[in-house]
């Protein structure tokens, strides 16, 4: 309601069959507020809609013309206007409840209060699983239950205190963005937690099979075979050579094979 409201009336002889209309009185404005009654069902429960309709001082005859719903960002119940709280949203009007604000989506953050869309995407570093409250997923949507559905048809428990991302272990790195962490790839190492993107290539010499690689001396390379910086399986020296020691880097690691004997494999 406006600034400046100075009574509350009971409306009498509306056609509208609403429950609990007021009328508030201000210097400029008159406003009529109630909640109508929907057919959906929730949890046993009729869902309700809270509605404004604004008619100025004076205004005689049929003024629903001017009605309009819970504006986007918020939930309208009889205790007035209140904002979709943090880690959360909402691009809809016509809200009656804190459910049925929409956690903020995965790989984005929703900072503030009474937002009609999220704030921005998760920092670099960090992931966003779904419903941050800023970018390092330091803050979560807290609300119990959360809706189903757009038509809340149902509520769903989410718990109070529950995880919604947080920051990149060693192993995998968070690009800006992120819904989760992203596996180093294989022949390189994330070394430390908190990366946007991998620390680099193993090092000649060694070699990284496998993905989440935190190390960049994950395994040694064997003997008969090198293995160039950023391997992700060791390589085998060419037929007619050999090689004897492990940690090769080269091709030019593995020898001639010596005279008097043969070397047919790979």
């Amino acid at each position: 309601l406006p600034n400046g409201t100075i009574a509350w009336t009971t409306l009498i002889g509306s056609s509208m069959n609403e429950v609990d209309l007021r009328t508030a009185v201000s210097d400029k404005s008159v406003y009529i507020v109630g909640t109508r009654k929907s057919s959906a069902i929730m949890q046993g429960q009729t869902k309700t809609e809270t509605f404004f309709i604004k008619i100025g001082l004076g205004c005689t005859g049929n003024c629903q013309s001017l009605s309009f719903t819970c504006p986007r960002g918020q939930y309208c119940n009889d205790q007035g206007n209140n904002e979709c709280p943090v880690g959360t949203f909402s691009n809809l009007t016509g809200l009656a409840n804190v459910s049925q604000c929409r956690s903020c989506l995965a790989g984005m953050y929703c900072a503030g209060t009474g937002l009609t869309s999220p704030s921005g995407i998760c920092a670099g570093g960090y992931y966003c699983s779904g419903g941050s409250g800023a970018a390092n997923a330091s803050v979560c949507d807290s609300r119990s239950a959360v809706c189903d559905s757009p038509g809340c048809e149902g509520l769903v428990g989410s718990g109070v205190i529950r995880s919604c991302g947080g920051r990149c272990g060693a192993g995998s790195y968070c690009p800006a963005g992120s819904a989760t962490p992203v596996p180093c790839p294989a022949g390189m190492y994330c070394g430390s937690a908190g990366l946007s993107s991998p620390s680099g290539t193993c090092l000649a010499g060694y070699y990284c099979a496998g993905l989440n690689s935190s190390n960049s001396r994950a395994a040694v390379c064997p003997a008969g075979f090198y293995c160039p910086a950023g391997t992700v399986l060791p390589v085998k020296c060419p037929r007619g050579t050999y090689q004897p020691v492990i940690g090769a880097s080269n091709v030019s690691a593995c020898r001639a094979c010596v005279a008097g004997f043969y070397c047919p494999y790979e």
